[in-house]
């Protein structure tokens, strides 16, 4: 028995010791519905009208329709993976951690702001809902930082939480809260930055949310952690050779691998 089996029974008994260990939802059959030959992309992400938005390792950006139609591509200064993440209704964020620069991206994929973070920064920075920047700076301090004004309005240690050797993934404010995905953990704060709670994850590549629920690729199966009950649900999903990333929508799942992205059609919702 490896030690991944072990670390994932390890973490599923966690989550039953903390009564958010649910039943598991069965998928009720995926039907593949068109397939695209494409390089696995660095980043992915969605905006709340279902267009998927697929950057690479120089940094251009491609959106393509909820169908998988390829619609418009946005080339960057810079050459550099980005971080990817949805904002609004429209606008999608790109943060190039090179030069510490998020930049917003309406639905034509023309740049409409950009901010440059000036101190050393852990992971993204990402912005609020009342466009502030959240960032975690390298003495592990949360920030949530007015642009406008140049000023901090909010400060929180996270010494408490995590340790000195932890490594951040990302961070992502969603449904009034913010997420930091740290190590094997999901830190939770709300936006006073006052610490909520933490959970479990199995996972040390991207997360997504899709309407009241977290998720993430583990193992073949998309695991969905409710953010409000935290009850954890799995669904499987077809088998295909090193899938990188998964998006879902309303019974819609794309899955990416290293040479094509498949779209299917299934049950998402519990």
């Amino acid at each position: 028995m490896d030690s991944n089996f072990n670390y994932r029974l390890f973490v599923s008994s966690l989550l039953l010791g903390l009564g958010i260990f649910g039943p598991e939802a069965i998928a009720q059959g995926w039907v593949l519905q068109d397939s695209i030959r494409r390089s696995a992309p660095h980043a992915t992400t969605q905006d709340l009208t279902g267009r998927l938005y697929l950057a690479d390792e120089q940094g251009a950006i491609v959106q393509y329709g909820a169908r998988g139609d390829s619609l418009r591509m946005y080339h960057p200064v810079s050459q550099e993976s980005p971080t990817l993440l949805p904002w609004q209704l429209l606008r999608i964020q790109a943060y190039y951690p090179f030069q510490q620069t998020l930049k917003v991206l309406d639905q034509n994929l023309a740049e409409v702001a950009t901010f440059q973070i000036s101190e050393t920064i852990l992971a993204n920075a990402a912005l609020s809902t009342d466009q502030h920047l959240w960032y975690i700076s390298s003495e592990w301090v949360l920030h949530k930082y007015q642009p406008i004004l140049e000023q901090t309005v909010l400060s929180a240690s996270l010494q408490w939480y995590v340790s000195s050797q932890s490594t951040v993934h990302q961070l992502q404010e969603y449904q009034n809260r913010l997420y930091i995905h740290v190590d094997d953990a999901m830190i939770v704060f709300d936006l006073f930055g006052n610490y909520l709670y933490r959970l479990p994850v199995d996972v040390t590549g991207t997360f997504h949310f899709f309407q009241d629920e977290l998720y993430y690729l583990a193992d073949g199966h998309l695991i969905f952690i409710n953010l409000y009950s935290k009850q954890l649900r799995q669904l499987p999903i077809p088998p295909k050779d090193r899938i990188r990333d998964v998006l879902t929508g309303d019974n819609i799942l794309y899955t990416f691998t290293d040479q094509y992205i498949y779209l299917y059609r299934g049950q998402i919702a519990p």
